[in-house]
């Protein structure tokens, strides 16, 4: 007799045995488990953080940059965090700028975009200040840096006497704090 997918084995005496799992699945869940109260953590934190009652007409590139963002935060990616919360903010500052006198701007990247910013009075200091700093953790990442450059992971690390884990959770944070900063607060709204 053929079983389909949806019956489960039944033993000689007609009872219903459990289902095996796969070696995969097994781990998946076993990872589950083991990473179920730092993710728990990380959402609350967003949840305390995250701009309540606010929306913005985003480009979909834009928005999932956005929502994946946050998604990478609360799974614990840092890294991901840290490249996505940029890039968001890059997308954010050129639709600013896309349409007004320092249009030309918009494309030539985040460190242009914050120079024009400043330059010309547009956005508040201290999120300039962030965006930078951002941009500084930021590039050891996506552009290849020698190993004593100072904002290469392993010299941040060096220097202020902390893990590199706890270090890159810090800079998720900071990454995320900057973005938010920049909804709520920035002199432009997209």
């Amino acid at each position: 007799m053929r079983m389909s997918r949806t019956t489960k084995p039944h033993d000689l005496f007609g009872k219903a045995m459990p289902r095996r799992r796969a070696p995969l699945e097994t781990s998946l869940l076993r990872l589950d488990r083991a990473t179920f109260d730092h993710r728990l953590e990380r959402l609350q934190y967003l949840d305390n953080v995250f701009p309540k009652g606010m929306a913005y007409m985003l480009p979909l590139e834009t928005h999932f940059l956005f929502q994946e963002a946050k998604a990478a935060y609360v799974a614990g990616l840092s890294i991901a965090v840290v490249l996505l919360t940029q890039a968001f903010i890059e997308h954010y500052y050129q639709l600013c700028l896309q349409h007004g006198p320092h249009s030309s701007v918009a494309e030539r990247g985040l460190a242009a975009i914050s120079d024009c910013l400043r330059k010309h009075k547009l956005e508040h200091d201290i999120i300039l200040k962030r965006v930078d700093e951002l941009r500084l953790i930021r590039n050891p990442f996506t552009h290849l840096k020698d190993f004593g450059h100072p904002h290469n992971l392993s010299q941040r690390a060096y220097s202020t006497r902390q893990n590199p884990d706890t270090l890159l959770e810090q800079d998720a944070k900071n990454s995320l704090d900057a973005l938010f900063a920049i909804i709520q607060h920035s002199k432009f709204k997209a």
